[in-house]
């Protein structure tokens, strides 16, 4: 992430919580009167130009003030105290909260939503984090006819294939290598087309 001077970092920090009070963009004059950077209007505006360069903030249009950026958030979040901690009653409750619901993802984020909102006095929203298909990692061929797929995350998913008649070491040797070549990488949803391609071919 840029390395922001400091005193680009009072002013994104102030337009961001001033945006978020407000939810209007944030004039350079209103940055100048309300921080103790000691800058005139004039050099806050260049310094808030090169914010909008470097993609912390944005402008609605070119005489508006200034909006933080999806990056200008990060930014914001990166420079908060990691040492910080919560008051011991609000620490307590979320403790309480989390307790409570356990193991439960879907009860862990609505108690995240309204812890939230009951601390910022705003709608807070929670989602889960969307995660993309694992992909097949490798697959092994036993004489037990067990065959085993091994994803990536350590999830490991097993089947018993019945065939009539026995085979060699060579030929399940065979059918693993062309297996594996056929879908190691392969996203789990898309087997079943890839598999039947490989029995057709």
């Amino acid at each position: 992430m840029l390395t922001l001077s400091s005193r680009k970092r009072e002013i994104l920090k102030f337009i961001v919580s001033e945006h978020v009070q407000t939810a209007s963009p944030v004039a350079s004059s209103t940055v100048a009167r309300s921080t103790s950077l000691k800058a005139s209007p004039a050099t806050i505006r260049n310094e808030m130009v090169a914010l909008e360069e470097d993609g912390f903030i944005l402008r609605p249009h070119v005489s508006a003030g200034g909006v933080p950026s999806d990056r200008g958030y990060r930014q914001f979040v990166a420079s908060l105290n990691p040492q910080a901690t919560l008051h011991p009653t609000v620490a307590a409750r979320v403790d309480e909260e989390f307790h409570t619901v356990q193991t439960y993802v879907e009860e862990w984020v609505n108690s995240s939503s309204e812890i939230l909102a009951d601390l910022m006095g705003t709608l807070a929203f929670t989602t889960l984090p969307q995660s993309a298909p694992a992909p097949v990692k490798s697959v092994e061929l036993l004489r037990l006819q067990e065959m085993l797929l091994v994803l990536q995350e350590a999830s490991v998913y097993k089947q018993i294939i019945r065939i009539d008649s026995s085979l060699s070491n060579s030929e399940i040797e065979h059918a693993r290598n062309r297996l594996n070549e056929a879908i190691v990488g392969v996203p789990v949803h898309s087997l079943p087309d890839r598999v039947s391609h490989v029995i057709q071919v």
